[in-house]
């Protein structure tokens, strides 16, 4: 197996995932892993994170879609 997880991006990932940084427990449980499951949590926040993006750009285009209905109703 190959591994693509970072430990010292960890943080920074998690944050992305979770919108907070893993400190205390969350950290020590982390650096606790085997490196196998350590790729299987870095895998699904690199899930979570596409996931929320792909929720922001639906979110985002119906934002749009209501603003140009709204712009139009001004004119």
């Amino acid at each position: 197996m190959q591994f693509t997880y970072d430990d010292d991006s960890y943080s920074d990932f998690f944050k992305d995932a979770n919108g907070f940084r893993p400190r205390g427990i969350l950290w020590d449980q982390w650096m606790a892993k085997s490196p196998a499951e350590k790729q299987k949590e870095w895998d699904y926040l690199q899930e979570e994170i596409v996931r929320q993006i792909e929720e922001d750009k639906k979110y985002n285009h119906c934002l749009q879609k209501e603003v140009d209905h709204y712009k139009q109703m001004s004119i």
